[in-house]
């Protein structure tokens, strides 16, 4: 399912219809560092949990937001016709 402002992405990774709930899932490859897991180093950590946590968060963000203002469909049902739309960022 094509969209976008410029026509260039997709709404999100994976949407998953299921009935009243709309699940829609952002995916990253990016993953800790061995300075994070293994040194437990603050910095570092604080700078994995933006590079894959913050920035799929926003992305998720604005794809809700652009759902619940009709900038996109899914099979002709906008935001209004489900119950629930719940984000997921898989790691």
């Amino acid at each position: 399912m094509p969209y976008n402002r410029n026509g260039e992405r997709h709404p999100s990774d994976v949407l998953i219809d299921h009935g009243e709930v709309l699940v829609l899932v952002e995916a990253t490859h990016s993953g800790f560092t061995r300075e994070s897991l293994v040194a437990g180093d603050p910095a570092k950590i604080r700078e994995d949990i933006n590079k894959a946590l913050v920035a799929k968060a926003r992305e998720l963000d604005s794809v809700i937001r652009d759902f619940r203002d009709g900038r996109f469909s899914l099979d002709g049902r906008g935001a209004s016709a489900f119950r629930r739309l719940l984000p997921v960022i898989a790691l």
